[in-house]
């Protein structure tokens, strides 16, 4: 195409100069218009095929340069948007130092705050537990004092109580000695005496008024017959009426609805045992 467009310039000049030859070109491209017949210039149409292509080239050069161009304010653009977007995230880091700082300052401040309350609220603490401690030892050493005297009296009023009942306790065996000693030299106990009976418990020397069971009484008869049997240097009378009695003992058991003379303590007993009922 471009040395058609060649041709065609070159056959326009010739016709403007008069010349009655046709052009007609010699590259045998498709659509080219003929040079004259005296033929052409090759000089000349080397210069211009040297101009195209120099045109082209600058063109393309242009384009190239322009291209470059293009790129490198791409580029610029890039860099300046990326320098930008640095500087950007360079003031919000500074920013966000500068708030952290800030919050740290604050958080400082406060703890160095909440620190010096705690501290002061502590000694106060520490006051008030000093006071309470010296008020309760004061209080101790009175109610100890107080205690000293209760017990110091407590003590004297125990001792008088102990020696009190020291005498009554010796003043009431005293009594029962010479009870258990008037019954067992006369042979009756209470309720035998009333009557103008001699017991058998008594006679025994079993504990009637205790409710003695059967191997109670037992043993007290053996124990009298030790030093009461006739072999062993005791009266017969005395042996008699112990044996009499522990016989009336025996038999009593096996025949109270006969109506045996017996201590009243003893009767009362067995009707419980027997009915229930005192």
């Amino acid at each position: 195409m471009l040395c058609c467009g060649i041709c065609t310039r070159l056959a326009s000049l010739l016709m403007l100069k008069g010349t009655a030859a046709r052009p007609q070109c010699d590259l045998k491209f498709p659509g080219a218009k003929p040079l004259n017949e005296a033929g052409h210039n090759r000089k000349h149409l080397a210069a211009e095929r040297a101009e195209a292509l120099r045109r082209k080239r600058a063109s393309t050069e242009h384009a190239e340069r322009a291209e470059r161009e293009r790129i490198s304010q791409a580029r610029a653009e890039q860099e300046r948007a990326k320098q930008e977007r640095a500087e950007q995230e360079r003031v919000e880091r500074e920013r966000a130092e500068r708030e952290r700082a800030e919050r740290e300052r604050a958080e400082r401040v406060r703890a160095e705050r909440e620190r010096a309350e705690r501290v002061r609220a502590l000694r106060e603490d520490v006051e008030r537990q000093r006071i309470k401690l010296e008020r309760a030892e004061q209080g101790r050493a009175e109610r100890e004092k107080e205690r000293a005297e209760r017990d110091r009296a407590l003590r004297e009023d125990v001792e008088r109580q102990r020696i009190k009942l020291a005498r009554a306790e010796q003043e009431r065996a005293k009594r029962i000695t010479a009870r258990k000693e008037a019954v067992w030299r006369g042979g009756t106990c209470q309720h035998s005496a009333n009557r103008g009976e001699r017991c058998m418990f008594a006679v025994l020397r079993a504990r009637c008024c205790d409710w003695s069971d059967v191997k109670a009484v037992k043993k007290a008869y053996h124990k009298l017959m030790l030093h009461m049997h006739p072999d062993k240097g005791g009266s017969i009378e005395a042996c008699q009426t112990v044996t009499a009695a522990y016989k009336m003992y025996s038999d009593s058991i096996h025949r109270i609805p006969m109506g045996l003379r017996m201590c009243k303590c003893w009767s009362e007993r067995t009707a419980f045992k027997t009915t229930g009922t005192p």
